[in-house]
């Protein structure tokens, strides 16, 4: 079941967007939580990223298709198939369970008070969020949501700017000063950890290894070696 709690311009470039929450999930790492997802609303996603048209929901993302091509949110299935439904509006249920900002799309193409109206509707216990548009967003997701960034420079600088910081590596790199690894190399869910909610949470920055098919590592390891 899938419900529509935004309708209107994208904040990245203005384009009509819809944000969507789900509520029943299976995803092994995160665990049962609500899961949203950011989208077009005018072209099926699939569309969008064949023609660019992601970037009103995924910003600058460098793992968007048309970069480097090594996003792991296959747009064919979950998010195609929500796009295709019948979703309701919100209800006003209190769910009193965790909420993913962004299963898909960058939660920053949201207005900031739209995630709060959520958060209170809903009555959420945690959340996590992440969003690769930390240099241009509204600076109020700092509190919900941590830096994505790709190499030692945009960690060093997302850091600098007062955000906490999620950073990708590849397989056996070192950590950075602040960091810890993700708990779910040990199998902590993360319905269990809650370290991943912004500035709202005081605990360390946050690393992990690159993962997903073969291919995607590859290119992310090769682009990786070229910045750093």
């Amino acid at each position: 079941m899938a419900e529509i709690f935004y309708e209107g311009p994208s904040e990245i470039d203005g384009a009509p967007i819809r944000g969507y929450v789900s509520h029943n999930s299976s995803n092994r790492k995160t665990g049962d939580m609500l899961q949203t997802w950011i989208m077009r609303a005018d072209i099926k996603p699939t569309d969008a990223c064949k023609t660019g048209a992601d970037s009103s929901v995924c910003g600058n993302c460098p793992h968007r298709p048309s970069n480097l091509g090594t996003c792991y949110v296959l747009v064919h299935q979950a998010p195609l198939s929500i796009s295709k439904s019948h979703p309701s509006s919100l209800s006003e249920t209190a769910h009193h369970k965790a909420l993913r900002l962004g299963a898909y799309g960058d939660p920053t193409a949201i207005p900031y008070g739209h995630w709060r109206t959520l958060m209170d509707t809903l009555d959420t216990t945690n959340h996590t969020g992440y969003t690769h548009q930390w240099t241009s967003c509204d600076a109020r997701f700092q509190e919900l949501c941590m830096a994505s960034v790709d190499s030692e420079d945009e960690y060093r600088k997302a850091n600098d700017a007062g955000w906490r910081t999620f950073r990708v590596m590849p397989r056996g790199a070192r950590l950075m000063e602040g960091e810890i690894m993700c708990p779910s190399s040990k199998g902590v869910k993360c319905t269990d950890c809650r370290l991943c909610a912004g500035t709202s949470n005081t605990g360390k920055n946050i690393a992990i290894e690159v993962h997903g098919s073969q291919g995607k590592i590859n290119m992310f390891e090769k682009n990786y070696a070229d910045e750093n």
